[in-house]
């Protein structure tokens, strides 16, 4: 999934703001004076102060931006109040009241955390990086899981028919305010990216009001927040609003902690140890910190209790991770490019406290699955040890005895917690293990020479018997890891449930390369996972367990710049919703180049692919199924000995082909079939679908009812394949040509096909 890169915005956004003044500092009074006057028992338990009175010492105060409806903004404090004050009481043994202090503008909301009037806050990406640049010690806490990857959609009237961005050329435009990251500081920048200028800009204050403009003819298009979105499409009230245009991610929203909190928060365990001298919960060192406590409640909200659920429902999450340095840094140079951020503020790096949670060395809390130890300088690792800090290796790892350390987990590494990073500095984690041949020992090893080049399948090579570890690294609470060589291990590297990432790294000769199970959010960058036994990849957040028990089912997995090539079964195995693979090479594996399994358990939810290979191997490039809804785009699945190029077996279905679809020299170049599943749905090629010289069908579709459509622009070259190019062999399935679409090969079969043009030369085989 591409992230964001924020370059500076041009002259269209610059005339929009106008003269829009940067945020600054104010004067209790003056911040004061703009506050909503929402009454405390009405929403969050606040109300408009202008200063801490005694009765108001024992009082945490949190504000938040004004983007939506008073109802939803009552209804979020609400929950955040609900959980905070019974994280406190349950963690410190302290009675703390969180109160809501509601604002009426964005700059009220940093205006408030400024001058202290509130203590911590809720805010978009520009508005929370504008509050803690003015705060030497303001602190960055948390943020959604969602936030993370972000997105802006652009939404049109019913009675408009506009598709792509250039499509708001001259067209009225509504924005939320102007402050807003999601409702006008990203819409504006993708605009500007595009040479795109519409007739107007309105500012309406906040995102369903954006929603509304465009319902009552205000204005032609409208931005916001897609998850603002996606609750109105919930709640049913798009007025017949669509979306035609949706960003690239970027990150925005989270949790900020003004500079005032931490003496507020040493007043109220004075007087809380004064009154319960002989409580340690009041010492504990998890209660010490209070960014690193409020830290530690959000994280650990995880739908385990009813005020976890509302927490987390209110806030449209699954969950919160931390905030890594440097997160919001483009943020940052976007909002002073515009002015938007006071000069005096830009040009010099972030306060470190911001990022003070990620980088501390220990975590305040253990997992409940490991026995938590210190951090060691890097050559004094030793396998088996917990890792809950920063470190980097200096030498190769190689774990030797029982596997199991002082009650851990038998791995080579544990690493626990949003602290958490192990850079191997390409050193490599492994363990010396017995080669043998008798029945029951483990295969790990998958090949010996690579199959782009060896004229047969070379047998698995390598069996071992007794695995004293039988994980390499295993990631848990968030933890992180880059740099790593792991092999010689059941799995290579395993994600346990949270919000994990792997970067950089090969994990081979393994009998699983890398596990994931998630129901938060798991993101693999720059992966070789080859050469292993079973599978390179297997990615899961379908709430069934290879290992440690069935889960509650959720989150999303990422997969980019992965290689998952000659592997003992699968390249890559998917199954969940919400995944995305980018830019993989699935090639040469002894079964299939990657296997989706979705389960669909996510409503609405999807599985991409794109830019990917899932060529030579020896079933299938791709096979589908159990998931409705698929995007394929720029994917190559030639020369799969046994198999399909695509295969799909799954109902309903809801698949889109985009870009170039290269499935040449398979079996059968793309097929619908009826095996587990009975195959019913649709199929439509929005872009160049080539099916040449395969040994069979080019295209077949069987099942019970698939309509595969070639969209306007799009077109399907299917040729010299044996014994037909485009094969229907049930009356109910169809092939369409819209108009401006175009095929090209021969038709047969009982189901409806187009009259396509005959093939003279095979095209696009390369």
């Amino acid at each position: 999934m591409v992230k964001y890169h924020l370059g500076i915005l041009l002259t269209l956004f610059s005339t929009a703001v106008g003269s829009r003044r940067a945020i600054r500092a104010v004067g209790a009074e003056e911040a004061t004076s703009s506050l909503s006057s929402i009454g405390p028992d009405e929403c969050g338990g606040g109300g408009s102060i202008s200063k801490e009175t005694p009765s108001q010492q024992h009082q945490l105060y949190f504000t938040a931006i004004p983007d939506q409806a008073e109802t939803t903004l009552c209804a979020r404090a609400n929950a955040v109040r609900d959980y905070l004050e019974n994280y406190i009481s349950q963690t410190c043994n302290i009675d703390v009241n969180v109160a809501y202090q509601p604002v009426s503008t964005y700059d009220d909301a940093v205006d408030a955390l400024v001058t202290k009037i509130a203590d911590f806050g809720w805010y978009d990406g520009l508005t929370g990086v504008q509050a803690g640049l003015q705060m030497q010690s303001a602190v960055y806490l948390a943020q959604r899981i969602e936030d993370t990857k972000f997105t802006s959609v652009f939404i049109q009237a019913s009675n408009t028919n506009m598709m792509d961005i250039t499509d708001v050329e001259g067209k009225s435009f509504a924005l939320g305010s102007q402050t807003s990251t999601s409702g006008s500081l990203m819409p504006m920048y993708y605009l500007t990216q595009s040479n795109v200028t519409p007739s107007s800009v309105t500012y309406t204050g906040s995102h369903d009001a954006t929603v509304d403009a465009v319902i009552n003819g205000e204005a032609q298009v409208g931005a916001l927040n897609s998850m603002v979105w996606k609750n109105r499409v919930a709640a049913n009230t798009t007025g017949g609003s669509s979306v035609f245009y949706t960003t690239e991610e970027y990150v925005d929203y989270l949790w900020v902690a003004g500079s005032g909190i931490n003496d507020k928060w040493k007043r109220i365990k004075s007087a809380a140890a004064a009154n319960n001298e002989n409580d340690a919960h009041i010492t504990d060192e998890a209660c010490s910190n209070i960014n690193t406590l409020l830290t530690d409640a959000f994280l650990a909200a995880d739908a385990s209790d009813s005020l976890e659920a509302a927490l987390l429902e209110a806030y449209s999450t699954v969950g919160y991770v931390a905030i890594t340095k440097g997160e919001y840094d483009p943020i940052e140079e976007t909002g002073c490019a515009q002015g938007l951020i006071a000069a005096g503020n830009c040009k010099k790096p972030l306060p470190e406290e911001l990022s003070a949670y990620a980088a501390t060395p220990e975590s305040s809390s253990a997992s409940p699955t490991s026995k938590a130890s210190k951090p060691k300088p890097g050559k004094d690792v030793e396998c088996g040890d917990t890792i809950k800090g920063k470190i980097s290796l200096e030498e190769n790892l190689v774990c030797e005895g029982s596997g199991v350390i002082d009650g851990n987990v038998n791995a080579g590494l544990i690493l626990d917690g949003p602290r958490a990073e192990l850079n191997c500095e390409g050193f490599k984690i492994t363990q010396n293990v017995a080669d043998g041949t008798a029945a029951g020992c483990t295969v790990l090893n998958g090949y010996t020479g690579n199959l782009e080049t060896d004229s047969e399948r070379v047998k698995i090579i390598k069996n071992y018997c007794g695995l004293p570890f039988l994980y390499g690294i295993v990631l848990l609470n968030g933890a992180k890891a880059v740099g790593c060589n792991i092999e010689n291990f059941l799995v290579g590297a395993y994600f346990g449930l949270e919000a994990e990432e792997l970067s950089d790294t090969t994990a081979s000769k393994n009998r699983y390369g890398v596990v994931v199970e998630t129901n938060k959010r798991a993101k693999i960058t720059n992966l070789i996972a080859s050469y292993n036994g079973k599978d390179g990849v297997h990615a899961r957040n379908d709430g069934k367990s290879m290992f440690v028990g069935d889960y509650k089912p959720g989150g999303s997995i990422d997969l980019k710049s992965i290689t998952a090539a000659n592997n003992g079964d699968d390249g890559i195995e998917i199954a969940g919703s919400d995944i995305d693979v980018i830019d993989a090479k699935a090639n040469y594996n002894n079964d299939v180049g990657i296997v989706i399994n979705g389960d669909a358990v996510i409503e609405g939810s999807k599985i991409s692919i794109s830019d990917t290979q899932a060529n030579g191997n020896a079933s299938d490039g791709i096979y589908i199924s159990k998931t409705k809804k698929i995007e394929l785009e720029n994917i190559e699945a030639n020369d799969n000995d046994r198999g399909f190029g695509i295969r799909i077996d799954t109902a309903p279905l809801d698949l889109s082909l985009k870009g170039r679809i290269l499935l040449n020299g398979n079996i059968i170049g793309f097929g619908t079939i009826s095996g587990f599943y009975e195959t019913a749905g649709t199929i439509t090629n929005f872009g160049e679908l080539v099916a040449n010289k395969n040994k069979s069908f080019g295209i077949i579709l069987a099942g019970t009812k698939v309509t595969f459509s070639i969209a306007n622009g799009a077109s399907l070259s299917a040729c010299e394949n044996q014994p037909f190019d485009i094969f229907t062999p049930i009356p109910a399935n169809t092939v369409t040509l819209e108009k401006g679409g175009s095929c090209t090969g021969s038709t047969a079969g009982a189901g409806s096909n187009p009259k396509c043009a005959d093939c003279t030369t095979a095209t696009g085989f390369s």
